[in-house]
C-alpha cells in the first residue's frame, strides 16, 4: 500500500509555523496573565518567598490594595516587581503609586 503525502511549499510551512507561535504566545500570555507570580519567577528570572507569591497573585485580582508590613518585609521590592510584571503583561498600563509622609 502506498501512501502519498501531500508536498507543502515553503509558503505554506512558514505560515503554519506563524500561526503556530502565535496561538503559543496567546496561550503562554494567558496562562502568565493568571499567574502573575509565575511569569516573574520564570520570565524575569527573580527569586520570590511564599508570602510574596500571595502577595502578588492578590494584586492582580483586586483593584484596590495596601500592604500595612513591618519593616524588612520587601514593601518597595514587591510593589516595583508587580508594577514591572503588570506592565510587561498588560501593555498602555499607566502604575501610580502614592504615599503619604510624616511632617
Amino acid at each position: 500500500m502506498i501512501t502519498k503525502t501531500k508536498k507543502l511549499r515553503q509558503e505554506e510551512i512558514n505560515k503554519n509555523k506563524k500561526s503556530a507561535f502565535e496561538e503559543g504566545i496567546i496561550e503562554w500570555t494567558k496562562f502568565y496573565r493568571a499567574n502573575p507570580h509565575r511569569f516573574i519567577i520564570d520570565y524575569l528570572g527573580l527569586p520570590l518567598f511564599i508570602f510574596q507569591m500571595v502577595i502578588i497573585y492578590m494584586f492582580d485580582k483586586f483593584n484596590y490594595n495596601m500592604l500595612t508590613c513591618s519593616r524588612g518585609t520587601g514593601k518597595s521590592y514587591i510593589t516595583s516587581v508587580y508594577s514591572c510584571c503588570r506592565c510587561i503583561l498588560y501593555p498602555h498600563t499607566k502604575i501610580i503609586i502614592g504615599a503619604s509622609t510624616k511632617g
